[in-house]
């Protein structure tokens, strides 16, 4: 894969991250999803009519889209510094001070996507609440890519902050999850509504 994730088909990708290399892998993948599910609450907010305040939800959609697919390139390209810093001779001079900001820089792009994907609980909120009811499995499938973007994208700072020997920088790192994985509790109540009302014996 050479060019941007962006202008990649879906096939390519596919291959791409089924294949024998270091990336693509589960950075862009959590990026992606969280792409997704961005583009599951645009086309929900297309099919809901003009209801007040649909197009600011739609448009924040469309941004945290492309954000999220530039998020995967950074990731892409981050874990490859990461790669470089460790290969580094192990008497090359400054070689830890690199690692270092190598994985600081690797955890940023994570980082990223948590909080993004965090902006979109509400957004799938109002979408259940006032949205198209025939599109309601999408906003639901939208809320379960959410969470597991942001399930993905702590996973993904994790594996770095554990190497990082920055006691402040983990703990502003690890109080950004724990403010972000409060969001998760509402995104099961929304999936779990959803799927009562779907329940045959409901009418």
């Amino acid at each position: 894969m050479t060019e941007e994730v962006k202008d990649n088909s879906i096939v390519t990708f596919l291959d791409d991250l089924a294949s024998r290399s270091a990336t693509p892998g589960g950075g862009a993948v959590a990026a992606i999803t969280g792409a997704q599910a961005a583009a599951l609450i645009s086309m929900v907010c297309q099919f809901s009519g003009e209801i007040p305040g649909f197009d600011l939800i739609a448009a924040q959609a469309e941004k945290a889209r492309m954000t999220f697919l530039k998020l995967a390139d950074e990731d892409s390209a981050a874990f490859k510094l990461v790669m470089s810093a460790f290969k580094q001779p192990k008497d090359a001079n400054n070689r830890k001070e690199k690692i270092q900001s190598a994985l600081i820089q690797a955890a940023q792009a994570p980082r990223s996507m948590l909080k993004l994907a965090s902006t979109l609980v509400e957004s799938t909120s109002e979408l259940l609440q006032k949205g198209n009811k025939n599109l309601i499995t999408d906003t639901g499938i939208a809320a379960i890519l959410i969470e597991a973007t942001i399930d993905s994208a702590e996973l993904n700072i994790m594996i770095n902050l554990k190497s990082i020997n920055d006691e402040n920088y983990r703990q502003e790192v690890m109080s950004e999850i724990g403010m972000c994985r409060q969001k998760i509790k509402h995104l099961k109540e929304i999936t779990e509504e959803i799927r009562e009302s779907l329940n045959p014996g409901q009418k």
